[in-house]
């Protein structure tokens, strides 16, 4: 029975899992840096102008196919916060839990994790950033989350739709 469940060892070591995306448009070209994960993948940059090519720009360079459906966290920057995030939901299947902060484009994206927006939400000084509460309180006025300076500090923050 346990032969026909579950992945392979094969199967796993085929994929890089995303662990934290952050996206940044300037205009019509988005850019992405992607960390994984895995111990041995790097950090990978990629742009394109739709998210689709750049996840296949993303596997080119890394090598190996990307599961998107753990990733922790999204950092975004100067995007359309809402179609980016229906994309993500609905297209690469991230988990409704993943947290959604603003951030900078020389910010450091391995130095931010999920955990450090949990420990801030749990001492009340960020609100809850899920990726479903960013998008129905976007859809009914205004959601509130985080911006990360590139020093990592980090302050309240709006976003309008």
């Amino acid at each position: 029975c346990f032969v026909l469940t579950g992945c392979s060892t094969k199967q796993v070591h085929d994929k890089y899992y995303l662990k934290t995306v952050y996206i940044s448009q300037k205009k019509d070209v988005l850019y992405s840096k992607m960390n994984f994960y895995n111990e041995s993948a790097n950090e990978v940059s990629a742009k394109g102008i739709t998210f689709d090519e750049i996840i296949e720009k993303s596997e080119l360079s890394c090598g190996k196919s990307i599961f998107t459906g753990h990733t922790e966290l999204i950092i975004l920057n100067n995007c359309d916060v809402g179609d980016t995030l229906e994309h993500f939901l609905e297209v690469w299947k991230v988990s409704p839990s993943c947290k959604v902060v603003l951030g900078s484009d020389k910010l450091n994206i391995s130095s931010i994790t999920s955990d450090v927006i949990d420990v801030a939400i749990e001492q009340k000084k960020a609100p809850k950033c899920d990726i479903v509460t960013i998008l129905s309180d976007i859809n009914t006025d205004e959601a509130h989350t985080v911006y990360f300076n590139s020093d990592s500090s980090f302050q309240q923050a709006i976003i309008k739709d």
